[in-house]
């Protein structure tokens, strides 16, 4: 089976924005471990959330765009359902290889919070 287009975005605990590396990490081996590609990442930071979850008024955000194939987004999204730090998270599948960075990091491009851009 080919590999596919993916966005994920989640939404993270906002105790856990140091440890930010650590709660990625495992899905960027997933990805990793099916021969995809992690092609682009950002950080948007903590941001007041649309409504309250789990009694808290922010969340960390954090973007992926990778590539892998269907099962992997499967077990991705297993994992992710069970992660006690990701609040919430989506998976949206591309038709195109096409990156466009968000509008939320605006023309800094190089913020203060790490990236795991893998190019």
């Amino acid at each position: 089976m080919g590999h596919y287009y993916y966005e994920l975005t989640v939404i993270i605990h906002p105790h856990q924005s140091e440890n930010l590396t650590s709660v990625i990490q495992p899905y960027l081996e997933l990805i990793q471990k099916d021969n995809g590609t992690v092609l682009a990442s950002e950080d948007w930071g903590k941001r007041l959330l649309a409504y309250p979850m789990n009694k808290l008024q922010k969340g960390h955000y954090f973007f992926l765009f990778f590539s892998c194939t269907p099962n992997m987004t499967k077990i991705m999204k297993t994992a992710l359902g069970y992660d006690k730090f990701i609040l919430r998270h989506l998976i949206v599948r591309k038709h195109t290889p096409e990156y466009i960075p968000s509008e939320l990091l605006g023309d800094d491009l190089e913020a203060d919070t790490p990236h795991f851009n893998q190019h």
